[in-house]
């Protein structure tokens, strides 16, 4: 199954990683358009480890090319490696406290308008284990009380 996942990329034309960016803290997601065959990628590095800010670049199926590098907003920062497709947007759990939040945040990129946003997380949640997932294209967090083994949701 893995080899014709592979081929059915290449087929897509998506360009050799040699032809793109490779920077440090770099980060990939890869997303879809609900519905349809399209599908993007995004690229979320900082050119140097201790740079403050982040850049985005995004590749999309529709056009076979890479979009001109943008300066990421301050939170999205120090995002985690596993995020969620919901809905064409792809969301990230953030753990750094620039967005004003108490202290996390929801990152979210949108390839319909190709720019960020973010979503304030329960305020019960601040204390708790925390993933995002997806159950029938509606996204959901999810938080887990380690000292009872209590288990919160949240529908966003």
């Amino acid at each position: 199954m893995e080899s014709s996942v592979l081929s059915l990329s290449l087929n897509f034309g998506i360009p050799p990683w040699t032809s793109h960016h490779r920077f440090s803290c770099s980060t990939y997601g890869f997303g879809y358009i609900p519905n349809t065959t399209k599908y993007f990628l995004v690229n979320i590095y900082k050119i140097n480890s201790h740079d403050k800010n982040c850049w985005c670049t995004s590749f999309s199926s529709v056009t076979k090319h890479w979009s001109s590098p943008f300066l990421c907003p301050e939170y999205v920062q120090q995002l985690d490696s596993k995020y969620v497709v919901c809905g064409g947007q792809l969301y990230w759990l953030n753990f750094n406290d620039h967005a004003g939040t108490s202290p996390q945040c929801i990152v979210y990129y949108s390839a319909k308008d190709n720019e960020f946003g973010y979503l304030h997380m329960p305020a019960k949640a601040a204390n708790l284990e925390k993933r995002l997932i997806s159950i029938d294209d509606i996204l959901c967090f999810v938080g887990l009380e380690s000292r009872d083994d209590e288990i919160y949701t949240w529908t966003i």
